[in-house]
């Protein structure tokens, strides 16, 4: 089953992330992903308007993400959310725009990081960097990821992703790329987190973190979680994209 694919969408971002957090999304059957499509006013791309890259898209489940999908049918629905420069430095610099934006709209975000090399679920991210912020909800969660062409704003459940980003530790301490950050809040009540993927110590962090980079280094070796820094190989541009230090995080 392909993405499905709608017209771009004209509308400020904040009022977009708005609209997509009050959305209802029926459990992402096929009925609630047609009715939040619906309720949001998206035009789906007929022939003449081809697959376009700066339009809405909706994933379905395909066959490596069923165990994940728990009888969903829609794994989440991205809105391009600005479209990034040339090189590495034009797409921090979109990716930071639209961060200030929905940061000054929503509130801080509840988990912030990096997918690394890897991201859901198990595809590839993009060469400049894969930094994210999620405002996590109980059953949905509206995330500002970074995209090949640009930012984007993604509507998903929070158990799949959650699961599937789970089950990627298996019990070495640089097992995932990547680096996740998670805020003491109402919001994170009940996050799971690989259990065993966690730097053991700060030495850690900073030998397999660009030494450039002062965005996640503490003041003191207590006043960053394991949790909140277990990376291996997170990318510099992610780290000034996301721009949040570890002494916020939980």
């Amino acid at each position: 089953m392909l993405e499905e694919h709608f017209t771009p969408v004209d509308e400020p971002l904040a009022g977009l992330a708005r609209r997509l957090l009050a959305a209802r999304t029926g459990g992402w059957t096929e009925d609630g992903a047609r009715a939040l499509v619906d309720g949001l006013g998206l035009r789906r791309a007929g022939p003449a308007d081809g697959a376009s890259p700066d339009g809405p898209r909706l994933r379905p489940v395909g066959p490596s993400e069923r165990r994940y999908a728990e009888g969903r049918a829609h794994l989440e629905l991205a809105v391009p959310a600005g479209r990034g420069g040339p090189d590495a430095a034009g797409h921090v610099l979109a990716f930071g725009r639209a961060r200030t934006e929905l940061t000054d709209e929503l509130g801080e975000a509840s988990v912030i990081g990096s997918y690394g090399s890897l991201g859901p679920y198990y595809g590839p991210t993009p060469a400049w960097g894969a930094p994210f912020l999620r405002w996590r909800g109980p059953h949905d969660t509206l995330e500002l990821r970074a995209g090949r062409r640009g930012p984007e704003l993604v509507l998903r459940p929070t158990a799949p992703l959650e699961d599937w980003y789970l089950g990627l530790g298996h019990g070495e301490e640089n097992a995932i790329g990547g680096f996740l950050g998670t805020r003491r809040a109402p919001s994170t009540a009940g996050m799971s987190l690989p259990g065993r993927w966690s730097a053991r110590s700060w030495e850690t962090v900073t030998e397999r973190s660009p030494r450039s980079s002062p965005r996640c280094r503490p003041s003191s070796p207590r006043s960053a979680s394991p949790r909140s820094c277990g990376s291996t190989a997170g990318r510099a541009a992610g780290r000034r994209a996301c721009s949040t230090s570890t002494r916020t995080a939980g």
